[in-house]
């Protein structure tokens, strides 16, 4: 090996060229959305359906309870994500109805959004929401067999669980790519003062902290 590819891989331009990637990534943030509908699940509380939401250059994923799966509550929670986070320039779905009426596109005519979606039978074009609910699901499975009706209460761990696992394709995490800074795991805690949390719920938290190892492609 001669200087020059010693030099290359050395540790210091590693970590620029995982920053560069990173700032490539960050600046593409929010300009295409994932979304689609996990569901029907176990009934609690009214609530049946998840909004899924994942951002296509961070893989950030966004997830909301839903009582139906109807345009207007769809808009809703798309309109809760938007005041935190700014409106995307495209929404990219499957092309179900309830994503695509008449609803969504009033939504998008008023914020100027794009509305995209895949070719019948292209599933690949919607791979990163489709692969987002897999794993949705296989964490739900995990740990709500015995209670798989109290998912509701389980959603803001996964969510925080998934934004803050390495993606092998990226080699960083989705809250890094999103916000540009790593962010310690242990930092993030349930808040309890909301809702009434089971106190199985969080001990489920605890167990699930160690998805944050898992290799996602």
């Amino acid at each position: 090996m001669n200087l020059a590819s010693r030099e290359f891989r050395s540790p210091k331009n590693c970590r620029m060229a995982k920053t560069e990637k990173q700032q490539r990534q960050q600046k593409g943030a929010r300009e295409m959305l994932h979304i689609d509908i996990l569901g029907p699940l176990i009934e609690w509380m009214g609530f049946k359906y998840v909004l899924v939401v994942v951002d296509a250059a961070t893989r950030y994923i966004w997830l909301r309870p839903l009582k139906m799966s109807k345009a207007e509550e769809i808009a809703d929670r798309l309109d809760q994500i938007a005041a935190d986070f700014g409106w995307p320039t495209k929404y990219h779905s499957d092309g179900a109805s309830e994503l695509t009426g008449e609803v969504m596109k009033e939504i998008n005519k008023l914020t100027g959004v794009e509305a995209t979606t895949s070719v019948v039978g292209a599933h690949e074009q919607n791979a990163p929401v489709e692969r987002a609910i897999r794993e949705v699901r296989t964490i739900m499975g995990k740990h709500l067999e015995l209670a798989p009706n109290l998912w509701p209460y389980l959603l803001q761990h996964i969510q925080v669980v998934m934004n803050n696992s390495q993606h092998s394709r990226f080699d960083s995490t989705p809250f890094e790519l999103m916000f540009a800074r790593p962010r310690g795991f242990s930092e993030w805690t349930p808040a309890t003062n909301s809702i009434n949390v089971p106190s199985t719920i969080l001990c489920v938290f605890k167990v699930s902290r160690c998805l944050q190892t898992i290799t996602r492609p």
